[in-house]
């Protein structure tokens, strides 16, 4: 996997915990909603991480921050 990969994959992660906790919130309003989200979230974020520390040279580290943040 390339660090673009793993961007895609985490930012598909965040996603997929922002929907999930805004559709248990709207169905149950309660506070797992929150730990729902966040956990899909942290492993997105852990995702992004690793693919920075996998790339090999400094211009794919830029181009994942860039394209991620």
């Amino acid at each position: 996997m390339t660090a673009g990969t793993l961007v895609i994959v985490a930012t598909v992660l965040n996603f997929i915990g922002l929907v999930v906790s805004c559709a248990v919130w709207y169905e149950e309003q309660d506070a797992g909603a929150l730990a729902i989200g966040m956990i899909f979230m942290a492993l997105g974020l852990m995702l992004f991480g690793i693919g920075l520390l996998l790339s090999t040279g400094g211009k794919v580290k830029e181009k994942a921050k860039r394209a991620f943040g």
